[in-house]
């Protein structure tokens, strides 16, 4: 395959600038303009080609047999899909490369030249694109100064994928490439009325909650404020110890508990009511960002996911818009839409990591329960309070569910109280700990495989290790896990110790790392068929335009079958379509 490296010089200044827009906000504003490009054909040396010969430069490319390389890929994608329509063989990002193989450090292609060739003082980024700034066009000598800094760009990070492709995987290729096509190819679209009901409704409620109580959003906004309306109530202020500091502070969070008892309180309810509700402006400014988006192109949402975001290799969201994390049920939600009389059709992996973590520790008799479709969450609510499952209720089943869910990774009686407290359910500590303490005799195999994490840590900071392995699946070596896809969990040597880390995290690790592989592999399968519109968590999406059910049922047919490294591993899945998202 042909093989381009490209890097896009843009005009910037104080409005026009990334810090202060999105990636979309920025390539589709009405200011927006090409300098010029830096491109490397394969291994020749890279040139400049100005603005004015850009598309004409681009229109010798064969893009079905070509490969395009950058650092930053999504932004050279968007300039290269929208604005010259190209769409070329394979996307490749040597900063998601680099995010996955040194993950606690700098992607900067900066960071990575020195990193990648420590003792080779002519492999660095210059600084020359500080004399573009402010400028709308660039004079001779400038436009100079600034090819060669592109240029040098350009070699840098084909000197650097060069480096990185070596044992990258192929199946985490395909997935940069498809993390960029979700944002430059988007066949997610947006329901403007939708959003502009949700910021009405939004500024409306922040409106009333003020006249209401008759103050100004910066009494309640501000801690210091908010604290003088409680003095002048006669309230106490509930304080805590800043972890950074070490200094008592007020405790305003909404998940500090002293917080939380103000909720409850009959004068001071109102106003920490209010505050929650002030101090709320992820709707407002979502919908206002995604509004911008919608009107920029047309109604498509680009999607800009980070690839291997977490250490684990998790996707996390990206550019000022967050889909990874919008609330269940909520209006924003329903304003993702398949475009025309289309159907978003949704999957969602059911227990993925329960039963990772399961099959991954022998805990044999909880995989056959999965794999039998035992409601497992019932099940241990009927041992818990020593009833038969049929006479398991709702609340009760709840806290089986998050004992399963919650208790895997060695987390204690306290913190699992404070966990059911925050969904509404208050228990004494000694009925905590005795969930726990059954959870962990039930499902002995899952505690002894802490253990065998934990007593192997300090070989983890011992650089001469040769490493061990648990079950032919995930290998343990100094400061990294080595995965079965080829990939690895790196870990900073300057923050790995005893008192970062433990057995019970490095389980969730690897099951989290484990999880995502089997996902991704499901994304890769499922995109062959049908263009993969978003990932949210453990849930893919596509878009089609007929037969819904058939697509659903294959999507589900395909979360059900496990990789050749789990054949034995019970999967299963369930989903839903409609023309918004209905997850």
């Amino acid at each position: 395959m042909n093989q381009i490296t490209i890097d896009f010089e843009t005009r910037y200044n104080k409005t026009l600038s990334l810090k202060k827009l999105t990636t979309v906000e920025y390539v589709l504003n009405k200011d927006f303009y090409v300098f010029g490009m830096g491109i490397k054909h394969n291994d020749k040396p890279s040139y400049w080609v100005h603005h004015d010969d850009i598309a004409d430069e681009l229109d010798t490319i064969d893009w079905d047999q070509t490969e395009v390389i950058a650092h930053n890929t999504r932004f050279e994608a968007a300039i290269l899909a929208w604005h010259y329509q190209i769409d070329p063989a394979r996307w490749s990002d040597t900063m998601s490369m680099s995010k996955a193989l040194c993950h606690y450090q700098s992607a900067s292609l900066k960071a990575v030249a020195e990193r990648t060739f420590p003792d080779d003082p002519t492999m660095r980024k210059g600084d020359e694109l500080v004399l573009a700034e402010g400028m709308d066009f660039l004079d001779k000598a400038t436009e100079k100064a600034i090819a060669g800094y592109c240029n040098q760009d350009v070699e840098l990070c084909k000197a650097i994928y060069d480096k990185q492709i070596q044992d990258y995987p192929e199946s985490e290729l395909r997935l940069i490439d498809l993390t960029i096509r979700m944002f430059a190819n988007p066949q997610l679209h947006l329901d403007n009325s939708k959003l502009e009901t949700t910021l009405f409704e939004e500024r409306e409620k922040k409106d009333n909650v003020l006249k209401e109580l008759g103050l100004t959003s910066t009494q309640l906004a501000s801690n210091q404020q908010f604290a003088e309306l409680l003095e002048n109530c006669q309230i106490k202020i509930p304080m805590k110890t800043s972890p950074t500091t070490g200094k008592k502070t007020f405790a305003f969070s909404k998940t500090d508990l002293g917080f939380q008892k103000l909720l409850d309180h009959p004068v001071a309810g109102p106003l920490a009511k209010g505050r929650l509700i002030i101090k709320s402006t992820q709707n407002e400014t979502r919908a206002e960002r995604l509004l911008n988006i919608s009107k920029l192109t047309s109604g498509a949402l680009p999607v800009p996911l980070n690839y291997y975001g977490a250490h684990t290799g998790r996707f996390s969201g990206s550019d000022k818009v967050n889909i990874q994390n919008l609330p269940r049920g909520g209006s924003l939600r329903k304003a993702l839409i398949a475009p025309d009389d289309g159907y978003l059709v949704s999957c969602d992996a059911s227990q993925i990591e329960a039963r990772m973590l399961a099959w991954l520790a022998g805990q044999k008799d909880l995989v056959e329960m999965f794999r039998n479709k035992v409601d497992v969450y019932r099940a241990f609510a009927a041992q818990i309070w020593r009833i038969t499952p049929d006479e398991v209720d709702t609340s009760q089943r709840f806290v089986a569910k998050t004992a399963i869910l919650g208790l895997g990774y060695g987390m204690g009686a306290k913190k699992f109280g404070m966990l059911l407290k925050q969904q509404g359910i208050d228990m004494p500590e000694w009925e905590t700990k005795g969930i726990v303490d059954m959870y962990r005799r039930t499902f002995s195999k899952i505690p002894d495989f802490w253990n065998w994490c934990q007593t192997r840590l300090l070989y983890m900071r011992t650089l001469k290790w040769s490493g061990d392995t648990w079950q032919n699946i995930v290998t343990l070596k100094p400061y990294k896990i080595e995965l079965p896809n080829g990939m690895a969990i790196n870990y900073n040597p300057a923050d790995f110790g005893p008192d970062t880390t433990f057995g019970g995290k490095i389980t969730e690790n690897i099951v989290q790392a484990l999880a995502r592989i089997v996902l991704s592999e499901h994304m890769l399968t499922i995109n062959d068929a049908y263009p993969v519109a978003f990932t949210v968590h453990d849930e893919i999406s596509v878009v089609c335009h007929s037969e819904p059910d058939d697509v659903l049922d294959y999507m589900i047919d395909v979360f059900k079958k496990a990789p050749d490294w789990c054949s034995d591993l019970p999967l299963d899945a369930e989903g839903s379509y409609a023309h918004y998202y209905s997850k």
